[in-house]
């Protein structure tokens, strides 16, 4: 693309300076258009610089994204455990061991968890 620019100004440069020979009122045209384009180009390189920055910023947030979804269906699947008080608890190995603050409450907290409810 940097081809493309350096060839167009080239040749309004060129026919700049082939209207100089023959003609004075439209080389100021043709220098208007010059300062024009330069600056179009300018501004085409900075859009194209936020635009990356923008890309960039997309691509981390996108990913993090990715990894909370992914540690939130861990978490998740952690709590669904623990709310399966029936399945996943032996009430005489609690008694012969000892309870635990988490084995206290029965699954009511994975619950809540779950429901989207606050826990205590």
């Amino acid at each position: 693309m940097d081809n493309v620019h350096t060839r167009i100004k080239s040749d309004v440069q060129q026919a700049k300076n082939e209207a100089k020979k023959y003609i004075q009122l439209p080389v100021s045209e043709l220098d208007y258009l010059l300062r024009l384009f330069e600056e179009l180009h300018e501004s085409k390189q900075r859009l194209k610089s936020e635009r990356d920055i923008c890309k960039s910023s997309f691509e981390h947030w996108n990913k993090e994204a990715h990894r909370l979804f992914s540690e939130n269906r861990i978490m998740r699947k952690a709590l669904e455990w623990y709310e399966d008080w029936d399945s996943n608890y032996d009430p005489e190995t609690l008694d012969h061991l000892g309870y635990i603050p988490i084995d206290k409450d029965g699954g009511k907290r994975a619950r809540a968890a779950l429901k989207g409810e606050d826990t205590p």
